[in-house]
């Protein structure tokens, strides 16, 4: 008798397909140098021990766990267990800091897995229900990684008590801002492509650009953040005033204009720009909490803004398509197809009724009650029969040649 295998399917599918687990162990080290570069260079903005203005690690952590599920979480413990050593040089001893980065990981996977599981979103985000939760699944779980590290912190350092709040809100601001400005970003133009590479399918150009158009309002659009930016940090005639409230207005007419794409790729473009201003231009750090709950209205108002407009633009490309589609099947009657209202006026007809009314195109008899083409031997008949469909609730019917002959 065969004897079966010991080796678990898992892994013998592993062992299969060792190009597959090559390609994983790429994307795990193309995520740990890029997440070290980004920790490195968010440390800059560091404003108390271990609290930065932003963190975009955690937005490109989120992306990953989104797409790959919690098979994710031993690179990302890996991850905060490097950055937690070597970049924030951490007093701690090396097996809790990885206890940390493990309890950490564990809290980033189980909220992308509550989203994916749970409330079954479309990690593309391409829906307003996917968008709204995201935000705020980002939202609670940035306010539980902020409490849980701060407090940490606190208990094993010299952190005096009256930092310990504005640390806990300048975290909860930085993971917050750093997940709606990466993330969405990430998982729209890159992540299609990184999931594509892992599964070992042939790259493919989109049929559509996913990036706007180089259109003279695409050029506006750019030109109005850097406008803004400078206005906000660079203009010494408004050093008194710093309009922040102007780093909203490119926002809202790139969401209403470009969707949810164009807002996404408009959020990274702008809170870079200003954690980029607030080094150049030693922005005051007085305003500094003013900036950040901007920053953080911005990317949720943003967001939400760009996930409604385009899904109206979405139900209008179906709707018509949609109508195409009806009118398409009409023409293809040989009888003349109309709906009319009440008042037996055309609202509709397709090309067989124009042309048994003695037309060319439909539009002509838009507007006109059919019984105008109609003998008037048989139009005292045909009011009566159309006055029992409207009490039936029947508005549109057949006519053929004979009718109005």
């Amino acid at each position: 008798m065969r004897k079966k295998s010991a080796v678990r399917p898992g892994v013998t599918k592993l062992h299969r397909n060792p190009r597959r687990l090559l390609r994983l162990a790429l994307i795990v080290a193309i995520y740990l140098i890029a997440f070290t570069i980004l920790d490195f260079i968010t440390k800059q903005f560091e404003g108390l021990p271990g609290v930065v203005t932003w963190y975009p690690p955690a937005g490109l952590t989120y992306a990953l766990l989104l797409v790959f599920g919690m098979a994710f979480t031993p690179a990302v413990t890996i991850a905060l267990f490097i950055s937690s050593l070597f970049t924030y040089h951490m007093p701690q001893s090396p097996y809790l800091l990885l206890l940390w980065a493990l309890v950490i990981s564990l809290i980033y996977s189980l909220g992308a897995a509550f989203l994916l599981k749970r409330i079954h979103i479309d990690w593309q985000l391409r829906k307003l229900r996917d968008v709204a939760w995201f935000i705020c699944t980002t939202v609670l779980v940035s306010a539980l990684l902020a409490l849980l590290s701060v407090s940490s912190s606190a208990l094993t350092s010299a952190m005096p008590r009256s930092d310990v709040l504005r640390a806990i809100f300048d975290w909860w601001i930085g993971e917050t801002v750093g997940v709606l400005t990466v993330t969405p970003f990430l998982l729209i133009f890159v992540m299609p492509a990184l999931k594509r590479f892992a599964e070992g399918q042939t790259f493919r150009l989109p049929a559509r650009r996913s990036f706007p158009h180089p259109t003279l309002s695409a050029f506006g659009q750019a030109a109005s953040i850097v406008l803004t930016l400078y206005l906000v940090f660079g203009a010494t005639a408004l050093a008194e005033f710093h309009p922040l409230f102007l780093i909203s207005l490119p926002l809202i007419w790139i969401a209403l204009q470009r969707g949810f794409k164009g807002i996404s790729a408009a959020l990274l473009a702008l809170n870079s720009g200003v954690v980029l201003a607030l080094w150049l231009y030693r922005f005051d750090p007085a305003q500094l909490g003013e900036l950040e709950l901007l920053m953080i209205v911005n990317c949720i108002v943003g967001l939400l803004m760009g996930a409604v407009v385009t899904e109206r633009k979405q139900a209008d490309l179906t709707l018509h398509e949609s109508e195409a589609k009806y009118r398409a099947l009409v023409d293809e009657i040989s009888d003349g197809f109309y709906i009319s209202d009440l008042h037996s006026t055309l609202t509709f007809a397709n090309h067989a009724l124009a042309c048994i009314l003695g037309f060319e195109d439909p539009e002509a008899v838009i507007g006109h009650s059919f019984l105008d083409f109609v003998p008037s031997d048989k139009a005292a008949g045909l009011g009566e029969q159309f006055q029992a469909a409207m009490v039936t609730g029947k508005d549109s019917g057949l006519i053929t040649t004979e009718v109005i002959r």
